[in-house]
């Protein structure tokens, strides 16, 4: 799971069919995103917000 929630950044679980896909959906949140990875997204977003 994150480890740390970013403010302004959502999930959404978004066209499953049924209580079986939203369970899957669900889980495809379960991830790891390294330092590096959290910095490039963060400096991202700067460009955009700005």
């Amino acid at each position: 799971m994150l480890d740390d929630v970013q403010p302004g950044i959502t999930i959404v679980l978004a066209g499953a069919r049924n209580a079986q896909q939203a369970i899957e959906n669900a889980g495809a949140m379960n991830i790891q995103i390294s330092e590096t990875e959290k910095t490039f997204i963060k400096e991202k977003l700067q460009t955009i917000i700005q």
